[in-house]
């Protein structure tokens, strides 16, 4: 999952690009929070897999074939 970035709150959430400090599925994320460029191999929020999945799958679509 490409240039997503993930923090860890209980579970990894994709965090959001517009600089308001929350996560696709609506957490508010704290500055002591941890964060990584890639997915860890531990429990996930299906929401934000869910919505970055879709959002992949548009960029896909997008390009010329």
């Amino acid at each position: 999952m490409a240039d997503i970035i993930w923090v860890k709150i209980t579970s990894w959430h994709a965090l959001r690009r517009d600089n308001s400090r929350s996560t696709f599925c609506g957490l508010e994320v704290a500055e002591q929070d941890p964060i990584s460029d890639e997915l860890p191999a531990e429990k996930s929020c299906e929401n934000c897999l869910r919505i970055v999945a879709r959002k992949e799958d548009i960029a896909k679509a997008r390009l010329p074939a």
